[in-house]
């Protein structure tokens, strides 16, 4: 697997693995050891849920930016190649 798409996996099982529920259940553990008092678990909660939503934001750009990146490679044709084609087709179609 290519670096770039490993990166990509890696980070999209993290963003899953952080969802607003498994904060929950971190930030309950947390508690239930000691580690933080059960008023700080809220703010934990937030800030893993944030931490998440940030990861899946910069995942979902990542695979667009790869995307992109894919697709240009390609060569294939583009909506706005369609449509200057269909403008060509229709010009051409008038001009008869």
């Amino acid at each position: 697997m290519s670096e770039k798409m490993n990166e990509l996996f890696m980070m999209g099982l993290g963003a899953l693995a952080l969802t607003r529920e498994k904060a929950q259940k971190i930030a309950d553990e947390l508690v239930k050891k000691g580690k933080i008092e059960s008023e700080e678990a809220s703010a934990v909660v937030e800030e893993i849920a944030e931490k998440g939503k940030k990861t899946k934001t910069e995942l979902s750009n990542l695979i667009k930016s790869e995307l992109k990146k894919s697709v240009e490679n390609l060569n294939l044709a583009t909506g706005d190649d369609i449509d200057r084609l269909e403008k060509k087709i229709e010009e051409l179609e008038k001009s008869r």
